[in-house]
């Protein structure tokens, strides 16, 4: 008896098994925006950020419902969609925005493709991500995932992973860009266990 009044007084929400935190929360404050304001109509509210983020998630918690695709691959969000939360909000959700200059930058291009912003596939040079990934996780994690043994450097770390991955060219020579691809892969759909604290 105890346990069922507990779970009928727990606000809904979820989506699935998921708890969603701070969803009441946020919906309030955005239709005391639009009482504030004194808006009569619904309030528009756009979800803009960098490709694979979130937001298309942000959106299906708030909505509690899957009313948008999601996906660990960037960019799949491909146009905006408007999504109606109630008679009060629309949310708009939008593709990933990445300006011209952060993509020209090598520095800047490898920052966003450890941050999932850019699909693998589109990566003109994969091994220095990779470079800058083997020195930012820890090396026996990896060992673990790829079943390499122990390796001393990045470039031996990506030659292991394309001989273990049969990303062989001519000769039994090792695709390194072939087998950095991979890991980048594995970085995007959650397989390598890596984050950055945010800085505040």
């Amino acid at each position: 008896g105890n346990e069922a009044s507990r779970s009928d007084a727990a606000p809904k929400t979820t989506i699935g098994d998921s708890v969603c935190v701070g969803a009441d929360t946020l919906l309030q404050l955005m239709k005391n925006y639009s009482r504030n304001r004194d808006i009569k109509s619904a309030i528009t509210v756009g979800v803009v950020g960098y490709p694979n983020v979130g937001k298309s998630s942000v959106i299906n918690s708030l909505k509690r419902s899957r009313a948008v695709g999601v996906s660990p691959t960037a960019g799949f969000t491909k146009t905006l969609q408007i999504v109606h939360i109630d008679k009060k909000v629309k949310l708009i959700d939008s593709p990933g925005v990445l300006f011209q200059d952060s993509t020209h930058n090598a520095e800047n291009s490898t920052k966003l493709i450890l941050k999932n912003c850019v699909n693998p596939s589109a990566v003109t040079d994969p091994i220095k991500p990779v470079v800058e990934l083997y020195k930012r996780v820890d090396h026996e994690e990896l060992m673990l995932l790829y079943k390499v043994q122990k390796f001393a450097n990045a470039q031996e770390f990506i030659s292991l992973v394309a001989k273990k991955r049969g990303k062989l060219k001519q000769g039994g020579i090792p695709d390194i860009e072939g087998a950095a691809r991979i890991v980048l892969q594995d970085l995007q759909s959650g397989k390598i266990k890596w984050w950055e604290p945010c800085k505040v």
